[in-house]
């Protein structure tokens, strides 16, 4: 198994902005910064994620920037991804990277642009329940019961103490 590097970004995310939320400004590069609670069409919502640029065949949902997609990733595009990015490697078109999961909160240490080993990461199923409480059982029954969703969060492992969070 090889050991890729995989990298922290932010990923502008679907859903109601609130206050305190991370926003970044979308007529602008700017850093993310908490939401203030004015003129919400001004912001886009974002998470600290976890991507990789090792992309595969059958990749789904790959990034190309931070607005573009690639539905699913075939053989000719990953030949195209390679030319691209010889041709033009600083080119922000030529920035395609697939996002693995959302960076647990609790790895506080997290900044955009740190970069992972493989070994450094676990990632793990959540179930994400309507009101936005999460369970770590990954239960069927619990699913249909409560009417909730699967969200992989990513835990980074703690360089000063070891423990993944």
């Amino acid at each position: 198994m090889k050991n890729h590097k995989y990298f922290a970004k932010y990923i502008p995310v679907e859903g109601e902005i609130k206050e305190n939320d991370l926003v970044i400004n979308i007529d602008s590069d700017s850093r993310p910064f908490p939401y203030a609670g004015e003129h919400p069409q001004y912001f886009k919502k974002v998470e600290l994620s976890l991507c990789s640029r090792d992309i595969q065949v059958g990749d789904e949902n790959v990034r190309v920037g931070l607005d573009g997609y690639q539905p699913k990733i075939t053989k000719g595009d990953i030949e195209a991804i390679k030319f691209f990015r010889e041709a033009a490697p600083d080119h922000p078109d030529n920035d395609y990277f697939k996002v693995v999961g959302k960076i647990s909160p609790e790895a506080t240490w997290v900044r955009e642009g740190d970069e992972f080993w493989e070994s450094e990461i676990k990632l793990e199923k959540h179930l994400i329940m309507k009101d936005g409480s999460v369970f770590f059982s990954s239960s069927s029954e619990k699913e249909q019961s409560f009417r909730c969703k699967y969200a992989d969060i990513v835990h980074i492992q703690c360089p000063t103490c070891k423990t993944f969070h």
